[in-house]
């Protein structure tokens, strides 16, 4: 038998073929840059908030960490049901729909940041003053749990889609959005610190507002429908698209007596928080994700309370914006090290790892707060020197745990509960990162914080063990699926 129909019909496919690869291509190039943008803008904007309360309650950190209250209860409180409300909409306009929210509460947010810091300045009524407070924290929450819903619809799902299949490409993809995040998080504060230094607060704060809200929004608005068409010039599958959109259907029907009956809307609310939860314990990544969200109950990262702490032992501030800048350039190596590093061990074995070196450079960095005084890191500056090249270090172990469990949940997740899951997962995490202010209004001497240090060593103890007790289990029930590694062949 002649094999030339054959070579002519693999000829023939490599037009297509091609295509379908410069097309996706164009589709992830488009991702990185709307991705790029939007979290650019967050950044900024989270940056701005924190200032700018303090600003408006100086010498108290009580409104800055009411919005961290209120941030992540509201994302606690709706997150399962934002991702379940991504579940059953079709792909594209769900993601522009939580970008529109974002947006749009951003802009709102800063208007009343912008009316609280003058009315502040005057002699205007106190009742307009704190009126415009609480809206700038309510909204500010708003447009968090926007960004989260955008997250979860395009950073889980449309990247899953993108790499179809593929778990070498998923890993280098995800490394690749993370690293354009962390790299925001240390240019974009740069950016609106300078902004606020040359100009005033309030012209800063509007600046940032119309970053989200103004002419740069209508070019990320094209990034984002370049990016998330998918659907269309061959990018992905769109039968396999709407097979997924309508499995998610299926999972979390729509109410349409929502907007009637106030008792249907709470009813169908509740009925979708609760599909929501469901579906994430039952997943085979639920130790994993759980061992993940109790990652942020710490105050050993380098957020606002370690700051405080620290700046309290005698750094100045500009040491401690060069440490929290390599704090996420070591993030930024985890996602060079990771995609080889799982190719090679697999995503179980890389997240062991990952969580495993946090914890030791943590416990190497808080254990001398409890040594004898004759040590010579027992206080001072030296010691708040080792806690900040250990917070900085242990980073890498932080972000390739997170990489590894993100990906695990990409993998091993149906599509039709991806968003559901994703959105639980985001929800417990802010909340379990709201949660670690608590603590800091029962004990607000800064000299008792080393019990707090303490404490979170604790809980990424609890989070290894849980991590490392079911992937155990899950290697004595069977070959580990979904790792990522080089067995296939």
């Amino acid at each position: 038998m002649s094999p030339s129909p054959s070579s002519e019909d693999a000829e023939s496919l490599l037009p297509h073929q091609a295509a379908a690869n410069t097309g996706s291509a164009v589709a992830l190039t488009a991702l990185y840059c709307s991705h790029g943008l939007s979290a650019w803008g967050q950044r900024m904007w989270e940056f701005d908030v924190g200032l700018v309360l303090l600003q408006l309650q100086p010498g108290s950190l009580r409104l800055v960490s009411i919005f961290g209250l209120a941030d992540g209860g509201l994302q606690g409180l709706l997150g399962g049901a934002v991702g379940a409300y991504i579940d059953r909409r079709p792909r594209l306009n769900a993601a522009r729909n939580m970008y529109l929210l974002q947006n749009v509460a951003v802009g709102l947010s800063a208007v009343a940041a912008w009316l609280a810091l003058g009315l502040q300045q005057g002699s205007q009524s106190a009742l307009l003053f704190w009126s415009c407070v609480i809206l700038l924290i309510a909204l500010g929450s708003i447009s968090s749990l926007g960004a989260l819903g955008a997250t979860v619809s395009v950073e889980k799902e449309w990247t899953k889609a993108l790499c179809q299949g593929d778990s070498k490409r998923l890993s280098q993809v995800n490394a690749g959005m993370r690293r354009i995040d962390l790299s925001c998080s240390i240019a974009a504060p740069i950016a609106a610190g300078f902004l606020m230094t040359m100009a005033s607060t309030r012209a800063a704060v509007m600046r940032s507002g119309q970053y989200l809200h103004g002419a740069p929004k209508e070019h990320q608005k094209e990034l984002e429908l370049q990016a998330l068409g998918v659907f269309s010039a061959g990018y992905t599958n769109p039968a396999a698209a709407a097979a997924a959109a309508a499995a998610g259907l299926a999972n979390h029907p729509p109410t349409h007596s929502m907007g009637s009956h106030l008792l249907s809307a709470a009813r169908a609310w509740l009925q979708s928080l609760w599909g929501s939860w469901r579906a994430y314990w039952t997943q085979p990544t639920f130790a994993a994700a759980i061992a993940l969200a109790l990652l942020y109950l710490t105050v050993l990262s380098l957020g606002l309370l370690m700051t405080a702490y620290i700046k309290d032992q005698g750094l100045t501030e500009a040491e401690l914006a060069v440490e929290r800048g390599l704090g996420a350039l070591t993030g930024i190596l985890a996602t060079f090290t990771f995609p080889p590093m799982s190719s090679r061990l697999g995503l179980d074995r890389s997240g062991l790892i990952g969580v495993w070196a946090q914890l030791a450079v943590l416990f190497v960095t808080v254990m001398p707060a409890f040594g004898p005084a004759s040590w010579p890191l027992h206080a001072g500056l030296g010691r708040a020197r080792l806690l900040l090249a250990g917070l900085v270090l242990s980073r890498w172990g932080l972000w390739s745990f997170d990489l590894a469990v993100t990906q695990m949940m990409q993998e091993r997740i149906a599509c039709s509960q991806l968003g559901a899951v994703s959105g639980v997962q985001s929800a417990l995490q802010s909340l379990l990162q709201s949660l670690s202010y608590i603590p800091t209004l029962v004990v607000s001497e800064l000299n008792s914080f080393k019990w707090l240090m303490l404490a979170s060593l604790g809980t990424v103890l609890m989070a290894a063990l849980t991590y490392s007790i079911a992937m155990y289990m899950a290697a004595s029930n069977g070959p580990e699926q979904g790792s990522g590694g080089d067995d296939a062949g």
